[in-house]
């Protein structure tokens, strides 16, 4: 007596059904990965591309800075990220104080202002580990030219972010020079007095129009040059015993201020007559307009 074993199984059609499916399912996970490769891998070079865009800009508005109407522009590729304009980020307040020895005897607030900053918002994939600079630094203060006045820096917050950012003051030593007190009622000839002059210069960002997308031009524009004098006497003593006095700079930021101090002669001589020899401040504003358009 013989058994009849029944075997049972998929049919062909099934299993051909199955395997193509795993197959496409396959292939569309590896087709995904690849674009969102792709895409990291686009934005991460568009934010590079704007990284030196704005490190050009930085460099087109100190340039821009020292000429009233003069203007220079920079183009941005974007197609995920953009420009924007920051107001009112942080308050930048700058004093002066005038030291004999030890003591102060004279103070003087130049001016406080609350500065704005120019960023770039990259794309949604675009990242960064944390904060560095590309240019500049973030010190409130330079002397004689040290560093950039602008500086540039990338940041995460929320996003990965370029910034431009000018908070801060550069303080010139330009020396001695005659300086003219008028003319003389009698001799009908100028007067002149030996001072010691200090330049303090700042870059303020100010908004201009905004318009477009897509590629987008940025144009920096001189809108106008402000000057202030300050005048610092001498210390009272001023003499060969205290032939020199400290004019100190305080630039604040936030909860601690940086100082700069800087030594100048006290006084200085016409025949045998000692004068003292005062310090001019000149404070110089330079107000930039940044606009974009589409």
């Amino acid at each position: 007596m013989y058994r009849i074993r029944k075997k049972k199984g998929l049919s062909e059609i099934v299993t051909s059904v199955i395997l193509t499916g795993i197959m496409l399912s396959i292939a569309l996970i590896a087709m995904g990965f690849a674009n969102n490769m792709f895409a990291i891998q686009s934005e991460s070079t568009e934010f590079d591309q704007a990284k030196n865009i704005m490190t050009n800009l930085a460099e087109i508005i100190e340039h821009v800075s020292t000429k009233q109407d003069s203007s220079g522009y920079v183009k941005f590729n974007s197609r995920t990220g953009g420009p924007s304009f920051v107001r009112n980020v942080k308050t930048l307040t700058v004093s002066v104080q005038a030291i004999s020895g030890t003591l102060p005897y004279y103070s003087q607030n130049l001016f406080s202002v609350q500065c704005n900053q120019l960023k770039y918002r990259g794309g949604s994939l675009a990242s960064v580990a944390g904060k560095y600079f590309i240019r500049g630094t973030e010190v409130p203060i330079l002397s004689n030219n040290n560093a950039s006045m602008g500086c540039v820096f990338v940041e995460q917050s929320k996003g990965a972010w370029i910034v431009i950012d000018y908070s801060r003051v550069n303080v010139l030593n330009l020396g001695t020079f005659n300086f003219s007190k008028g003319i003389n009622a009698t001799t009908k000839l100028p007067i002149f007095e030996l001072v010691n002059i200090i330049q303090v210069n700042y870059i303020n960002l100010v908004p201009g129009t905004f318009s477009g997308s897509g590629n987008l031009y940025v144009v920096a524009k001189c809108k106008s040059l402000s000057t202030s004098y300050y005048r610092i006497p001498a210390p009272a003593n001023a003499g060969p015993l205290f032939d020199k006095y400290t004019i100190r700079f305080s630039a604040q930021l936030g909860s601690s201020p940086v100082y700069l101090d800087l030594v100048v002669p006290s006084y200085y001589n016409i025949g045998t007559r000692i004068l003292p020899r005062d310090t001019i401040i000149m404070f110089v504003q330079s107000n930039v307009e940044i606009s974009v358009f589409g």
